[in-house]
């Protein structure tokens, strides 16, 4: 008994250490998720800006090249700039979607089992 109860007890401080360090990673985890996350926003914001600005360059330029085109050409370039959107914002989503995903392991990873239900006594006949 004497032999056991420190090997107990190095063992609970083992496993107290060892949750702490889980705890600690999937807040860790959690936190890079959301920078992740913030990055996403923020460069899809940034594209969509170049895009839109590289979309109404090549408008002009067109516009000078072929002047009776200029309402198909504005067509075209709507056309352009919403298709253009509509692919970043899937993919902000996307990338926020995973993120949260990885979040949510990580919560998981640190989230107590649920106890098992107690086993019935037997009944007494």
């Amino acid at each position: 008994m004497k032999k056991i109860t420190p090997i107990a007890v190095f063992s609970a401080a083992v496993l107290a250490f060892t949750a702490c360090e889980k705890k600690d990673m999937a807040e860790t985890i959690k936190d890079k998720a959301d920078e992740a996350k913030t990055m996403v926003e923020s460069m899809t914001e940034e594209a969509k800006a170049v895009a839109g600005e590289k979309i109404d360059a090549a408008k002009e330029m067109a516009k000078e090249k072929a002047p009776g085109a200029a309402a198909a050409i504005e067509k075209v370039a709507e056309t352009a700039k919403e298709a253009t959107n509509k692919a970043a914002d899937t993919a902000k989503e996307a990338g926020k979607d995973a993120a949260d995903a990885v979040q949510k392991k990580a919560e998981d990873a640190v989230a107590p089992a649920p106890a098992a239900p107690a086993p019935e006594a037997p009944k007494a006949q």
